[in-house]
């Protein structure tokens, strides 16, 4: 492994995050107020020299950290090979999720080191796991920005979305790797077993995801703004929305507004996060049949789980609780569609709902939402693919001469992907049990050990039990949420490029 080709393109990496530090400071200069006296008021949202600190340290440290790297590796991340690719992918994951929890720690946001990084793993890993609380307590409809910097919240919302973002172009390359597509790390190849090359080289393919990511922000603010948020939420929110990371401006979540109309356009954009985003890239720019487009089988599988799941929370909330009709079928839909697509926004504290929809809610933590999607868990399109390997293989119990291909739409699928994803999911659940039993080694009953190994290894956020959406992971001690963030590293890493960092073989040329 040539650590110069390494270090030349973490410095790449580094150099371009220092310029996504300029988006707190406008909001700095958006909310400047040289009126402020934390001693005598009790709002802290109007920005001073601290918060201005507290994004310039990091900043200059990118740039200094990045260049020094770049002249040390220059002109090696040219002809970066695959290992030191997935080496730079996760290395550089870590690197910035210390850079980006330095603005919590400076501004006093959070005063301790490991909730900090916490903080900001959640964030980049789209888990949006939080740590963080009102000081005093959180009365009912309480705001964050009652407490903290408006800079501070918005780089909160930031950091997810440009996880999502980096976790889109990942998906390209990571998936279609381990899934068997047999491309080259630098091909330009979307996700899953089943996907099409949209442009030939893999810049290209970024720049149009890209395009349509942001052009998903922007209507994405423009839908919240017209049905009732304010300007500062209705950004907040679309970050943290279309990277389905679920960090909110409000202690309370989405339960805050008590909005049908806010629920509803969140959960179409919950929904939307969640397909592989070649789809939306082909239909706005109007590549293939849109019929065709709109059949694909995983999002097809993908509709059905959530249709089935909101359907038997509906009536079990019916039969179980006292509430009407709608009310079930209004937290039913918006909690499904948060938990599937792994944004975990809360509408209510679904850890108080009866224990079968409990039980469906942890299912839904550990599927996630399509391949090429910002959703995480194990993605449905390999769910798919492991029921046609479970029918295929009862069916050559009864035919065991027979040749049977396991076909994705108008795909066979060759049988080193096949076994790839078995193989995948036979490590993902070895590892959400391992993750499971250490939380029980720390002293927390099942549900809450089990969902916590769940919400965390499939980036979700919000756990069951003693971590339900009316809680935070603060109480946690430093070593649970050192466990958390690295479980939402090798979740988000699709687990098994984070393993490629953990084998001396790994380094070897």
């Amino acid at each position: 492994m040539r650590f110069r080709a390494i270090a030349d393109s973490l410095g790449i990496i580094l150099m371009f995050f220092s310029i996504t530090f300029v988006v707190p400071f406008a909001a700095i200069l958006y909310y400047w107020d040289l009126s402020y006296d934390p001693a005598t008021q009790l709002r802290s949202c109007e920005e001073g020299w601290r918060t201005i600190i507290s994004f310039l340290i990091p900043a200059v440290l990118c740039l200094v950290v990045g260049g020094a790297l770049r002249i040390f590796g220059r002109g090696y991340s040219e002809d970066i090979r695959d290992r030191e690719a997935f080496f730079v992918v996760g290395v550089g994951w870590l690197v910035i999720a210390f850079l980006g929890c330095l603005p919590f720690l400076i501004s006093g946001t959070l005063t301790n080191f490991f909730d900090a990084y916490f903080e900001s793993m959640s964030g980049f890993t789209t888990t949006g796991a939080t740590v963080l609380e009102i000081p005093g307590g959180a009365p009912e409809g309480a705001d964050y920005l009652d407490a903290y910097p408006h800079s501070v919240m918005l780089w909160r919302s930031f950091i997810c979305w440009l996880g999502g973002m980096g976790i889109i172009v990942l998906s390209i390359v990571i998936l279609s790797k381990f899934l068997g597509g047999g491309s080259s790390l630098m091909d330009a190849e979307v996700s899953g077993p089943t996907s099409t090359r949209l442009k030939p080289r893999i810049a290209q393919t970024a720049r149009s995801l890209f395009i349509v990511y942001m052009t998903l922000t922007i209507i994405t603010i423009a839908l919240f703004r017209i049905v009732g948020m304010d300007g500062f939420d209705a950004v907040n929110h679309t970050f943290t929305t279309l990277a389905t990371a679920g960090f909110s401006t409000h202690y309370s979540s989405i339960a805050y507004y008590d909005n049908a109309l806010i629920e509803l356009a969140i959960t179409l954009f919950m929904f939307i996060a969640g397909i592989n985003f070649a789809i939306h890239y082909k239909l706005i720019a109007g590549i293939g049949d849109k019929r065709k487009l709109l059949r694909d089988p995983e999002m097809t599988f993908y509709t059905l789980i959530i249709t089935f799941a909101v359907f038997l929370i509906t009536i079990i909330l019916i039969g179980a609780r006292d509430i009407g009709t709608w009310d079930s079928f209004r937290m039913s839909l918006f909690q499904t569609v948060s938990i599937i697509t792994t944004t975990g926004y809360s509408t209510t504290d679904f850890s108080l709902w009866p224990e079968s929809t409990q039980f469906i809610i942890l299912l839904l933590m550990l599927t996630g939402g399509c391949a090429g999607s910002t959703g995480g868990a194990i993605k449905v399109i390999r769910l798919l693919i492991l029921t046609k390997l479970i029918r295929r293989e009862v069916r050559r119990a009864v035919r065991s001469r027979a040749v049977m291909s396991i076909n994705i739409g108008e795909n066979s699928l060759p049988e080193n992907v096949v076994q790839a994803v078995a193989m995948f999911f036979i490590i993902y659940i070895m590892m959400f049990i391992f993750g499971s039993f250490l939380f029980m080694m720390m002293g927390y009953d099942m549900i809450t050990s089990i969902s916590t190994a769940a919400t965390s290894l499939g980036n979700v956020g919000p756990a069951l039990g003693k971590f339900g959406p009316a809680f935070t992971y603060q109480s946690m001690p430093f070593y649970g949420k050192l466990l958390m963030a690295l479980l939402m590293w090798l979740g988000r890493l699709e687990i098994m490029a984070g393993f490629i960092l953990m084998f001396p073989s790994s380094y070897k040329e």
